[in-house]
């Protein structure tokens, strides 16, 4: 059985997304988000 380019990607593409969601999920189960000073690389004391 041969596999295009296309097929390929198509798969590659929507495994990434099962993965991106998988771990949105996770991210929103209740976990404390931390400010956004210490995105940007402030400390804070």
């Amino acid at each position: 059985m041969k596999f295009d380019v296309l097929t390929i990607a198509a798969a590659i593409f929507t495994l990434g997304v099962l993965v991106t969601s998988l771990d949105l999920q996770e991210a929103f189960a209740g976990e404390v988000q931390a400010p956004s000073a210490l995105h940007q690389g402030i400390p804070q004391k």
